[in-house]
């Protein structure tokens, strides 16, 4: 949903699961241009609807950024030296965030594609260029 904006200050509603808490500080990530970020509250209004209002903070370069800075996206290298599979945990959490909050299925892929989340990995070795050698079935690459 599009923010609302009145000079620097913008509010926007948006639906969360319910909870007890009635207000939560909350940031607000454009991921079409100017590509502002903003901090804010939110205040469940009724059931699981919420109204975020807050100030634009900051203005963030490139598409890219804006993605990952919505999405809270980032490489760990917690499992392996090179982050191959830690990657893909990342990607697969990337790709469900952005299927559950995209307003239509273009919009979702243009998001992935600009992210370049749809990128062959063998479940094997993690490489991305196996060719399923390392698989008996001859399969083993996933998305």
């Amino acid at each position: 949903m599009r923010a609302i904006t009145l000079g620097k200050i913008y509010i926007h509603p948006m639906r969360l699961p319910i909870g007890r808490q009635r207000f939560n500080i909350a940031t607000t990530q454009e991921t079409s241009p100017p590509y502002r970020r903003g901090k804010g509250l939110m205040i469940r209004v009724f059931g699981d609807w919420r109204v975020a209002i807050g100030v634009w903070t900051k203005s963030i370069p490139d598409e890219e950024t804006a993605l990952m800075l919505a999405m809270h996206g980032r490489v760990d290298n917690t499992m392996f030296e090179n982050g191959r599979l830690a990657e893909r945990f990342v990607r697969k959490a990337a790709l469900e965030k952005v299927a559950a909050n995209a307003d239509s299925l273009d919009d979702e892929w243009r998001i992935v594609d600009a992210l370049g989340l749809l990128e062959d990995v063998c479940c094997e070795c993690g490489e991305d260029d196996c060719d399923g050698r390392c698989d008996e079935d001859g399969g083993g690459l996933i998305r």
